[in-house]
């Protein structure tokens, strides 16, 4: 088994919200790319960071643990929140299921509601 057969690629989509948690946090530090270029000793190259936060490039996650002790936040803040079903460009779900599911929300079958004695 080679590693690309354990592990999951970031998608583009996925890279674009990494890099948008990226800029939010060193806006919310008010911090400019060179700031942070300086303040990291030339670690953090202004451009780098730029493409990162434009999702034009994946950081790694050594790249990511390093970002976020400068920012002095905890790693999981640089990441995009996780909802239910993310939408980072890897739809699997066929237009059936997404209209089956619509149908659940607005028109339960009566297989949903059963009550404990067996009626609807």
């Amino acid at each position: 088994m080679t590693m690309t057969d354990t592990t999951e690629e970031m998608t583009p989509a996925y890279a674009r919200h990494v890099g948008e948690r990226l800029r939010n946090i060193r806006r919310q530090q008010g911090l400019s790319l060179q700031a942070v270029e300086e303040q990291s000793d030339r670690e953090f190259k202004a451009s780098v960071l730029g493409a990162y936060e434009r999702g034009e490039r994946i950081i790694s996650v050594l790249r990511l643990q390093r970002l976020a002790r400068l920012y002095g936040v905890p790693v999981d803040q640089l990441l995009p929140r996780m909802s239910p079903e993310p939408d980072y460009g890897t739809e699997t779900r066929t237009p059936q299921d997404r209209a089956r599911d619509r149908s659940r929300s607005t028109s339960p079958a009566s297989s949903d509601w059963t009550l404990p004695n067996g009626k609807c």
